[in-house]
C-alpha cells in the first residue's frame, strides 16, 4: 500500500496504552517508519484524555489499543471514544496490540463482534519494522476500504454505472480519467469521485432522477457543482484545491472534445507553456500528452482501466 499525506489528512487516529512509554514509543514507530501517518497520529496513556480529545475533534476514527492484564479503562471505552466519529453515520476502526496470549483471547472475545475490529496482534508480532509496516498498513487499507463501503454501498454504485451505460459506452472518458488521476495524492472520497464522477457528469439531464434515493451519489455530485461554469482553461490553471474534482471535469470536458472533433485542439491548447513551476493539472496534461493522443487515435484498443 502506498502512504501518502492526504490520505491521513482528514481522518485522525490514535494510540492509547496505559503502559508507561508504550503509546508514545508507538506513535515515534509511526513517525519513523510511516511519515505520512505522523500528523495524523496522537498518542495517549490514559483514557481520561484520549476522551476529550475525541470528544474535542470528533475525527478521530482509527484507534490502536494496547491492552494490559491489568487496566482502568471502562469496559465500553472504545465505545465511548468512537462515539463522537459515528455520530456522523460512519464506523470507526479498531487495532488491537495484545500484551500476551490471555489478554489476546480477552480482547477477542470482547472486540470480534462488534463491527469495528480491524485487526489483533500479539506485542511481540509487531517488534521488526518489516512486520510493524505491514500490519499497520494492512489495517489502515481494511479502514479506508470501510469507509469507502459505508460512503456509497458497492451494490449501489453499480447499479448506478449499468444504469448509465444504457445511454453511452464510457469508456474512454473513464480511461481519460484515469491518465488525469493516477498520479495524484488521494484519499477515500477523491477515490469515490474518481469512480462515479465520469458517469455522474455525462448522465443525460432527464435521467438525473436515478440519483434521487441516493444521498451519498447526490454528495459526490455536488462536489462538481461550483466548478460546472467553468472553462476548461479555468480549470487547468486554477490553484491547486480540489485537483481531483477538477480532474475529472477536465477528463470529461476533453472527453466531450472528441464528439466534435475538437480533442486535438483542445488538448494543444491546455499543454502550451507547462513546466515544472504551472499548476498539478496543467503539468500532468502536458505529461500525459502522448497517451491522451493514443487514446483518442487507437480507438479499438480502448478498455476500461
Amino acid at each position: 500500500m502506498e502512504f501518502s499525506k492526504k490520505k491521513f489528512a482528514s481522518i485522525k487516529s490514535i494510540v492509547l496504552s496505559e503502559q508507561p512509554l508504550y503509546a508514545m514509543q508507538f506513535e515515534e514507530r509511526v513517525a519513523s517508519l510511516i511519515p505520512a501517518m505522523e500528523i495524523s497520529t496522537d498518542s495517549f496513556e490514559d483514557y481520561s484524555s484520549a476522551y476529550e480529545h475525541c470528544a474535542k475533534i470528533r475525527n478521530v476514527g482509527l484507534f490502536f489499543l494496547h491492552v494490559a492484564e491489568k487496566s482502568n479503562m471502562p469496559g465500553n471505552a472504545i465505545d465511548e471514544l468512537a462515539g463522537p466519529f459515528e455520530a456522523i453515520d460512519s464506523k470507526a476502526g479498531l487495532f488491537v496490540i495484545a500484551s500476551n496470549e490471555k489478554t489476546f483471547r480477552e480482547a477477542y472475545n470482547r472486540y470480534a463482534n462488534s463491527g469495528r475490529l480491524l485487526g489483533i496482534s500479539l506485542e511481540s508480532e509487531l517488534k521488526s519494522d518489516t512486520d510493524f509496516i505491514e500490519k499497520v498498513s494492512e489495517v489502515v487499507q481494511k479502514f479506508e476500504t470501510q469507509q469507502v463501503e459505508l460512503a456509497v454501498p458497492k451494490v449501489e454504485l453499480e447499479f448506478f454505472m449499468k444504469a448509465a451505460r444504457k445511454f453511452e459506452n464510457l469508456d474512454l472518458l473513464h480511461q481519460m480519467t484515469h491518465l488525469l488521476t493516477y498520479k495524484l495524492d488521494r484519499d477515500w472520497f477523491d477515490n469515490l469521485v474518481i469512480e462515479a464522477g465520469p458517469t455522474l457528469l455525462s448522465l443525460p439531464e432527464n435521467q438525473r432522477w436515478i440519483l434521487n434515493n441516493s444521498p451519498s451519489l447526490t454528495k459526490i455530485s455536488a462536489q462538481f457543482d461550483p466548478f460546472l461554469g467553468k472553462s476548461i482553461e479555468e480549470l487547468v490553471v486554477s490553484k491547486d484545491t480540489f485537483t481531483t474534482v477538477r480532474a475529472v471535469l477536465v477528463a470529461f470536458r476533453l472527453y466531450e472534445a472528441t464528439k466534435v472533433g475538437k480533442f486535438e485542439e483542445v488538448l494543444n491548447a491546455n499543454c502550451q507553456a507547462a513546466n515544472s513551476f504551472s499548476p498539478t493539472l496543467k503539468k500532468l496534461l502536458s505529461t500525459e500528452k502522448a497517451n491522451f493522443l493514443s487514446l483518442y487515435l487507437k480507438p479499438k484498443e480502448r478498455k476500461i482501466v
